[in-house]
């Protein structure tokens, strides 16, 4: 009988460190960080715990968590306070706080508005100001974000601008956006004044090849690389001290089929997720001219469908969505710009369209 009362004691203790241990991430210290995914088709967020070591995926406890209607697009404020997910289905923004320990997700509600179905978010490298392009009203939302990681909309937002804006990026100062417009051919540039305000660059919008669906600036805010998914081509343009925006002679150069995505390494290298041929392309480029050299073994093989990338926390890996496969994947680099995969494989069960690491 003491045997008895002494186990029913323990037992609600020892299911709690069971369930610690099936949920921490360590995001405050340790070796372990967070990916956080989104999954349209379950209105949620997949949390992915990485060993900082080995590299491997498990899925964080009580995973998928909740977020708005038909979730697209992804982004972390700098602080990993908070993370910014664009609900196309429902025309919101919500705010999701993330527990350092844990790597929980709780929502902030009430959501934020925003146009007619976002699909992509990008925040300024201070993290003060959300941009979001909503594709069906073709404009940009601009949000002030508070310390507390509110959200509160810009005098002027939203902007207009050209037809089905699809993808953002910002130069590394920000002081310049691009936005990619994936039914006509075109990237249009802005200027970003201190409270938000945008104001189109000189000669813009810009010519491109066809649909434009992702673009990224390197690392000095030299160049803007844009990936046309209709023509599978790379467009390198030069960005000039006003932010105008001229093709360099050799663009465009060619990709494999329906590129989707790309970033850009601190390495100099450009990575371009091809979804319909399941593989990457990586170029190397003149940080003079701009002229992009195909790395030896390029294209490199993915899972199917990689219709999105993003590099993982500190730039250590390449993380992939593939769409088709419902996986998310990584690939580390080597000294050549190379990818090698890690063999870390997630089956999150949903069709992933973004994600982005929380350290």
């Amino acid at each position: 009988m003491v045997c008895m009362k002494a186990l029913r004691t323990l037992l609600p203790g020892l299911l709690l460190v069971m369930l610690s241990g099936c949920s921490s991430v360590s995001l405050s210290g340790g070796a372990n960080h967070a990916l956080y995914v989104t999954v349209p088709s379950v209105n949620g967020v997949t949390g992915i715990r990485v060993n900082d070591d080995s590299g491997s995926f498990t899925s964080i406890f009580s995973s998928p968590f909740t977020a708005g209607t038909s979730p697209t697009s992804i982004v972390a404020h700098p602080s990993h306070k908070y993370l910014y997910v664009a609900n196309q289905g429902e025309a919101t923004i919500s705010v999701l706080k993330v527990d350092s320990q844990s790597g929980f997700l709780t929502e902030v509600m009430p959501r934020t508005p925003t146009g007619i179905t976002p699909s992509f978010l990008t925040l300024n490298p201070a993290g003060n100001l959300l941009f979001a392009a909503n594709t069906l009203s073709n404009t940009v939302s601009v949000y002030s974000v508070g310390s507390d990681g509110a959200l509160t909309q810009v005098a002027g937002s939203p902007f207009t601008t050209v037809l089905s804006p699809v993808a953002m990026t910002l130069t590394p100062s920000g002081q310049y956006l691009y936005v990619a417009h994936v039914n006509a051919a075109l990237v249009s540039a802005y200027s970003v004044d201190s409270s938000g305000g945008l104001q189109l660059v000189p000669g813009s919008p810009f010519v491109v090849g066809n649909g434009p669906a992702a673009l990224a600036s390197d690392a000095n805010g030299k160049f803007l690389f844009v990936a046309n998914s209709l023509d599978n081509t790379l467009s390198v343009l030069t960005i000039a001290s006003n932010g105008a925006l001229t093709a360099i002679s050799a663009s465009p150069y060619t990709t494999k089929n329906a590129p989707s995505s790309l970033v850009v390494s601190a390495g100099g290298v450009v990575y371009v997720a091809n979804k319909n041929s399941n593989n990457i392309s990586a170029f190397s480029f003149d940080s003079t001219t701009g002229a992009l050299t195909e790395i030896t073994s390029s294209p490199f093989a993915t899972s199917e469908g990689p219709a999105y990338i993003a590099m993982d926390a500190g730039s250590k890996r390449l993380l992939v969505c593939n769409q088709t496969a419902k996986t998310v994947t990584a690939f580390t680099f080597s000294s050549t710009g190379a990818l090698q995969s890690t063999g870390s494989s997630l089956n999150i069960g949903f069709v992933p369209t973004s994600v982005v690491a929380v350290q």
